[in-house]
């Protein structure tokens, strides 16, 4: 792997979402405040987007800045699906 992805994951963070292969985990650190510090390595970034997804509002990518931003974007638009006119999924 190599890239690597900081998340601070919230303190009353639901069980831990499973973490897939392609996802390596290599410093989880636990904070003063109870949350966690965790920091990733994968050999691209967008196979732990579906994983930081299943996190939901308990985890927050810190860097890399583009992946914070692609998060951001696939969540608002999973967002608008329930605020917006119908789609096929609704036929």
């Amino acid at each position: 792997p190599q890239h690597r992805i900081s998340v601070l994951c919230a303190a009353r963070a639901p069980a831990a979402v499973p973490v897939p292969p392609a996802v390596q985990v290599t410093r989880p650190e636990r904070l003063s405040d109870d949350r966690l510090l965790l920091t990733l390595r994968v050999g691209a970034e967008h196979t732990a987007l579906p994983w930081l997804l299943g996190w939901g509002r308990y985890a927050k990518v810190l860097e890399p800045r583009a992946l914070r931003t692609r998060l951001a974007a696939e969540a608002q638009a999973v967002a608008d699906q329930y605020e917006s006119s119908p789609t096929l999924l609704d036929g």
